[in-house]
This record gives structure tokens, sequence and C-alpha cells, in this order.
């Protein structure tokens, strides 16, 4: 079970430096929701909107890029709310569960 968890954690889109700038595309956005205090449809759209043009500019498209990771956390969830208790607490599953409804305010 070990080397199929390692395979997995390897071939996720953080594991190269290229692919770290998904994650900090990611805290961007997130961060800017925060200090906005609000996750109307509005401020999330300028947020995207602000990724583009200030933060990433040389991203093709941001804001589907932002979408790419939190479908990817997504599965993520999934993954780990079918892991058996003997891999992943009943405690790290609400944490994942907690953080789920978390960022479905936020996208």
């Amino acid at each position: 079970m070990y080397c199929v968890v390692l395979n997995i954690i390897n071939s996720l889109p953080f594991f190269n430096d290229t692919d770290c700038t998904l994650g900090i595309a990611v805290k961007q956005y997130l961060d800017e929701i925060a200090s906005n205090g609000s996750t109307t449809q509005s401020a999330k759209q300028t947020a995207r909107q602000k990724g583009q043009k200030s933060w990433f500019p040389q991203a093709v498209d941001f804001s589907a890029s932002i979408d790419v990771a939190f479908n990817l956390f997504d599965c993520l969830e999934v993954v780990v709310q079918d892991l058996p208790i003997d891999v992943i607490s009943k405690e790290m599953k609400a944490e994942w569960k907690a953080v789920k409804l978390w960022l479905q305010e936020r996208r």
C-alpha cells in the first residue's frame, strides 16, 4: 500500500518545481478572497481576473488552472475518504471533509 501511495504522491502536479506554480496560484487566489472578506460570486470573479492580469499574466487561462486545482483536491478528498482507517485516521478524514466544505464557498 505504501508504494501505491508514494507513486500517487510523486505523480501529483505539485511535486516538481515548475508544478509548484499551481499551488502558488491557488494560495494567491485564496489569500485575495480572504483579504476581501467576501465569498460572493463577484468577489471570486474579481480575484480570478486579477490573477490573470496581475499575478500570472503569462498563464494561458488562470481561472481554468484554479479549477483544475480544485478538481484535483476533490479527487484526493474522495480517495482519502475511501482509505481504510489503518491508513488514515477518522480525525484526518474529518479534517479533509472540513476543508472541502470551506473551499466550496471560495470556488
